[in-house]
């Protein structure tokens, strides 16, 4: 069961990598979604829903913390 949480955890970081390398590129957050979305095989454990949450916060978090809210 560790090596399969170890590659999980992995994937995840690879996923906020990639995350962190294109949201800076997009200025609405619909292009962002549809950008990171290629990536989406990288979060197994996140539902449709969950994972379009999870990368509008991203978004957000990152506009917000550029002072562009």
């Amino acid at each position: 069961m560790g090596r399969m949480k170890d590659l999980v955890i992995d994937m995840e970081d690879t996923f906020y990598d990639h995350c962190y390398d294109i949201v800076s590129g997009c200025e609405v957050v619909e292009d962002f979604v549809s950008e990171i979305s290629e990536y989406q095989f990288l979060m197994p454990l996140h539902s449709d829903s969950d994972f379009t949450e999870l990368v509008v916060d991203i978004w957000n978090d990152y506009w917000q913390e550029k002072g562009h809210e």
